[in-house]
């Protein structure tokens, strides 16, 4: 019976095996025609792109030498793709290395290079005697997440900092199943990420359903704001603690300050409340939604920062903030001042020494 089976497989491949054969190596042939013409007439692209790389990619950086043109903002990114003057590789003895990494609050959206707080805080350090060199690597539309993927992939292997200070909040991603999955992969995280690599499918993607930036960037995680703090504490636990033993890993000191936004502060003046009161903190911690994660960092026995108390007196005779979340300058300013502060006082900084000129000076 077998044998009768396989002449009539035999017959049927002389009759159409060629005919097979070659539609298969035609259709190859002409969808990798399409596919090159997609991609070098750049219609796969989406207008996020032309700054970010592969917005897809939770892991998607800043172009080097990219165009940053927001507002009245008009700028270059440095050579590996952020903001103001990069690290220099060789490093000098006595000089801190410094990262400020986080989200587009620490990437100063809607300020210039010069009034971010990482800027700042270099100047102030200088003018206090202390030799640091700091890298302001804040990534827009990022969270927790991506931010630990940049700063294994990226900033530890490439700068080797003494100290990371991470502006962050938690990742939104639906729970702990579906981000196993993509660690383990999986078999449908790694052929939706290996899609998104084909122009082909990112242009009918785009076609169909245009995807926003901030929801491209953990598309294959299934991404939603929705989540109670019941749902996200887990996820932010297995985050910090990658990130709390990646950086002891490495032997860099960590810094965590979890995000603040404005309407915790225009609530707290308008009930006359003054930072350092007991009535204030309890009051921000109802306010802001990432107050949670102070818990979780001293679970974890991670240093955390709160600067809610120096923001909420200073916003009483200054704006803080340009919209929810993004500082003003006056905001980064009292933000670096106040990161100033606790970096010095808590001795996280060597020495001070007045014999060196401040990066942002070079």
């Amino acid at each position: 019976m077998w044998r009768s089976g396989f002449l009539k497989l035999r017959r049927f491949w002389t009759h159409y095996g060629r005919r097979i054969f070659f539609a298969a190596v035609t259709t190859v042939l002409v969808f990798a025609a399409v596919e090159n013409l997609v991609r070098w007439a750049g219609w796969d692209k989406l207008p996020a792109e032309q700054l970010f790389t592969d917005v897809y990619d939770p892991a998607y950086e800043m172009k080097p030498v990219g165009l940053y043109d927001r507002g009245e903002v008009r700028e270059y990114l440095n050579q590996n793709g952020f903001r103001g003057a990069d690290l220099p590789a060789a490093r000098t003895p006595g000089v801190c290395h410094i990262i400020c990494a986080g989200d587009s609050t620490t990437f100063g959206s809607n300020v210039q290079a010069n009034e971010t707080y990482a800027f700042l805080l270099e100047r102030i350090l200088f003018e206090r005697g202390v030799k640091t060199e700091i890298l302001n690597a804040g990534m827009p539309g990022t969270w927790i997440w991506p931010q630990i993927m940049l700063i294994r992939r990226k900033l530890l292997p490439l700068y080797k900092p003494d100290l990371i200070v991470l502006y962050t909040g938690p990742s939104f991603r639906a729970d702990h199943l579906v981000l196993e999955n993509a660690r383990r992969g999986y078999l449908m995280e790694p052929v939706r990420r290996g899609l998104t690599k084909l122009a082909v499918y990112r242009l009918i993607r785009r076609l169909i359903r245009p995807p926003r930036f901030e929801d491209t960037i953990n598309q294959y995680f299934g991404s939603r704001r929705d989540l109670s703090e019941n749902e996200v504490r887990p996820v932010v636990q297995t985050d910090l603690t990658e990130l709390r033993d990646l950086c002891a890993k490495n032997g860099v000191k960590l810094l965590v300050i979890p995000r603040m936004n404005s309407a915790m502060f225009d609530r707290g003046r308008a009930h006359h409340l003054r930072g350092g009161q007991e009535e204030w903190h309890r009051f921000a911690q109802g306010e802001n939604a990432t107050s949670f994660m102070y818990e979780v960092l001293r679970e974890l026995k991670m240093s955390a920062f709160d600067p809610s108390d120096g923001f909420l007196e200073a916003s009483y005779g200054a704006s803080m903030f340009i919209d929810a979340a993004h500082f003003t300058p006056a905001g980064h300013r009292v933000m670096a001042e106040l990161l100033a502060n606790k970096l010095c006082t808590d001795s996280w900084l060597p020495k001070p020494c007045r014999s060196a000129e401040p990066s942002s000076m070079r």
